[in-house]
This record gives C-alpha cells, sequence and structure tokens, in this order.
C-alpha cells in the first residue's frame, strides 16, 4: 500500500497536467477518462480520473492495478501503439467495457497512458475512433506541458 502512495504521489505532477485535458475529454464524451502510469510487477496503475456524466459509467479505478496483458493501457505503456496514436482493447479486463488508450510521451518515453472506459454496448467503430483521436490530442497537450519551466509564484 505504501508503495502505492508513493507512486501515485511521484507522478502527482502529471495527474495535474493532465487534469483539464481529462476535463475536457469526459465533458465531450460523457464518459470515465483515466490516467494511468507502469507500476510493478507488469501492473498498471490508474493514478487519476475525471469521471463520465453517463448513469452507466465505469467507477473510480484510482489506486488499483491492471495488468498490462490484455489491457489498452497496457500496450500504449509497453509502447505498442499503432500509427493511428491509439489503442482499443474490447472486453480485454473486463467482459462488458471498451477500452481506448493513447500515450502520452515525454522524450520519447512514454511517461503514462490517458484512456477511456467505455461500456462496450455504447461505442461503435466511428466513436471509437473519435474517441481515439480526442484522446490522442489530448495527449499532444500534455506533452506539450511537459518540461514547461515554473512559472513564479508555482510550486511543482
Amino acid at each position: 500500500m505504501v508503495q502505492l502512495g508513493a507512486r501515485a504521489l511521484s507522478n502527482d505532477n502529471l495527474a495535474q497536467l493532465s487534469a483539464p485535458a481529462m476535463r475536457h475529454i469526459a465533458e465531450r464524451t460523457g464518459e470515465s477518462v483515466y490516467l494511468c502510469v507502469e507500476g510493478h510487477a507488469d501492473q498498471a496503475l490508474y493514478i487519476a480520473i475525471h469521471e463520465g456524466t453517463h448513469s452507466v459509467r465505469h467507477t473510480n479505478w484510482v489506486g488499483r492495478t491492471i495488468p498490462l496483458d490484455g489491457s489498452a493501457s497496457g500496450r500504449v505503456l509497453r509502447g505498442d501503439t499503432p500509427s493511428i496514436g491509439y489503442v482499443t482493447v474490447e472486453r480485454g479486463i473486463e467482459q462488458d467495457v471498451t477500452a481506448i488508450a493513447a500515450p502520452i510521451e515525454f522524450q520519447q518515453r512514454v511517461l503514462g497512458s490517458l484512456s477511456l472506459l467505455v461500456p462496450s454496448y455504447r461505442v461503435t467503430e466511428t466513436k471509437a475512433a473519435r474517441y481515439g483521436e480526442l484522446l490522442t490530442d489530448a495527449a499532444a497537450s500534455i506533452e506539450g506541458s511537459l518540461g514547461t519551466p515554473p512559472q513564479e509564484g508555482i510550486r511543482t
């Protein structure tokens, strides 16, 4: 438990930088948006969420881990993202959930995964592509703010 807390706190800045983009995606899609980083022993760790607005939505998994194998975030965190910029996995970790994930990179290293977890009945191929593009654009926005020197008076 202490390791998980320490891991999450060490990524606090990434979570803060990602918050506006995550909120934007949740507002545009109504779906829950997660930020995930690589954990220990081939696991991914959820470190932040912006919950969706649909009455049926993915619940908060912040602090939980999932296997890298079989998950969209796992593929992204392992650097297995196709040229379209995102990964879609249907019925990976959960039977009725489709996950769409895009990498957040800095200096050619994957720092995290930005993902939507959507009830599969609500996802069409067209929606998945649109959501993937939103995630990819948001990840690029976050990447653009990484490495930016802190503003005077603001702690990082």
